[in-house]
């Protein structure tokens, strides 16, 4: 299984809010009294332009997504 961490990019979105859809709903269905806001496309996009929002491929399959605020150096990695 060959695995991989990339950036995601514009055409990604869509599947970005599919997911977040089916997550939304099992936690409405689970968890009703813990509801997430509606994300808001304009911030996913800017997210993905600054390199702010990454995949997780496993097989060229999408495994996973994820977000960060800070991006970390490698060179300050020890």
């Amino acid at each position: 299984m060959k695995k991989k961490i990339m950036d995601s990019i514009p055409r990604d979105i869509p599947e970005i809010f599919k997911s977040y859809k089916l997550a939304t709903d099992f936690q409405k269905e689970k968890f009703p009294e813990n509801q997430w806001q509606e994300f808001d496309e304009k911030l996913i996009s800017i997210k993905v332009k600054e390199n702010r929002k990454f995949k997780l491929l496993s097989d060229k399959k999408l495994a996973c997504k994820c977000s960060t605020k800070t991006i970390l150096r490698t060179d300050t990695c020890k």
